[in-house]
């Protein structure tokens, strides 16, 4: 089941309509949920505030972009990284992999010191 989502100006518009029509003849004709546009009402004031864009605005990308992107990616992975070996390349999902690499910075209390140890 998807999420529907309104315009800010479809919102509005349905909130005139509710001035002279009742919610069951709004929510027929606009073909909204009667739920949907009870709550409507309640969000009046910010929705007549609001000064950004009113339009609904989709939040993924079309398939055909994804299709290109999903191409593309092996392309410019084997590109990059063609000089490793795979004896060299560990997937670390699935690997135990323990990096060793001294800090930034040495922690030493005042006085004493910040030599790092070897074992």
């Amino acid at each position: 089941m998807t999420r529907i989502t309104y315009s800010i100006a479809f919102k509005l518009e349905a909130l005139k309509l509710l001035e002279t029509l009742s919610d069951y003849k709004v929510a027929g004709l606009l073909n909204v949920a009667r739920r949907t546009l009870r709550n409507w009402p309640k969000q009046r004031n910010e929705l007549l505030a609001y000064k950004g864009n009113k339009k609904r605005l989709k939040s993924k990308k079309p398939q055909g972009d994804l299709s290109e992107l999903r191409d593309e990616f092996p392309l410019e992975f084997h590109r990059s990284y063609s000089a490793h070996s795979k004896e060299c390349t560990y997937n670390v999902d699935e690997t135990g992999f323990y990096y060793d690499m001294p800090p930034h910075y040495i922690c030493a209390e005042r006085g004493g010191s910040s030599k790092i140890s070897a074992g």
